[in-house]
């Protein structure tokens, strides 16, 4: 089955600088590739845009077959007269990733970033591994040219405008923030709106999770630099402005009194 029969071409600004490029559903051949496209829900193309320079966040089509989605892509850049300065995803499950390994073959002088442990995650069994399947060529893309793997958090620009990735495991360990003026694109997470919100999609170990949220919640200290909004990877849902809210309620859930007295201390 065609990419193209999955492509909704909708390129919405939904907010200044964040460009929700496409949806599309994940469309592969052969038994992995099959499960994936039963199992996974339609998910966001998106960029980050400033000036004449972009990041391209999350590639939810194919391995096989991605063409309508990468000459979407490149229209769109060309069109708008911009330079492709990095491509990520905001996590490694298929549904956001299974098309990235094409994307990086098509636009190879734009800089891949990725958090460190991704690569060591790829090479382990694990949950997320049986759960989601894996892209069988991204093994070939760890060290390509140009690229960055970093530790917690990556402060860069577009052109001028501050952009930062951070490593945030919640809803997987591959789980990787994207902040632009002041907008958080988050990985498949539902932060709770209450205290006694039943938790959805938590996959992390417990401990990483109270890592991320405190890491987090400290970043605006840290950083100098306040995260407003968020919204969500696959597209369906407007940007929302109670992030630092559902931040709070989700520090009361997963940081225990102890791991708070530390860390104020």
């Amino acid at each position: 089955m065609a990419t193209r029969r999955f492509m909704q071409r909708l390129e919405q600004w939904v907010a200044p600088g964040v460009c929700l490029l496409a949806r599309t559903g994940v469309s592969n051949r052969g038994p992995i590739g099959r499960l994936a496209n039963h199992l996974m829900t339609p998910s966001g193309i998106w960029l980050d845009v400033h000036e004449n320079q972009a990041v391209l966040i999350d590639a939810p089509f194919a391995w096989e077959d991605a063409s309508s989605a990468i000459e979407h892509i490149s229209g769109f850049l060309r069109n708008n007269d911009l330079q492709l300065k990095y491509v990520t995803a905001s996590h490694l499950h298929l549904d956001h990733s299974a098309g990235l390994t094409v994307v990086l073959d098509h636009f190879s002088d734009a800089t891949f970033v990725y958090p460190a442990r991704w690569k060591e995650h790829w090479n382990t069994i694990s949950i997320d591994r049986i759960k989601y399947g894996m892209q069988p060529a991204m093994s070939r893309q760890w060290d390509r040219i140009p690229h960055k793997a970093y530790e917690n958090c990556f402060s860069t620009d577009l052109a001028g405008e501050p952009l930062y990735f951070m490593e945030a495991p919640y809803h997987s360990l591959t789980d990787q923030l994207l902040i632009f003026r002041g907008v958080a694109l988050l990985p498949d997470w539902h932060l709770p709106t209450a205290i006694d919100e039943p938790l959805q999609l938590v996959d992390a170990p417990p401990s990483d999770v109270a890592d991320t949220i405190t890491r987090l919640r400290h970043f605006e200290r840290d950083i100098g630099y306040e995260i407003c909004r968020s919204c969500a990877v696959h597209g369906d849902e407007p940007v929302r402005s109670d992030f630092q809210e559902r931040l709070g309620i989700a520090y009361q859930r997963f940081v225990t009194p102890t791991q708070h007295a530390e860390i104020t201390t």
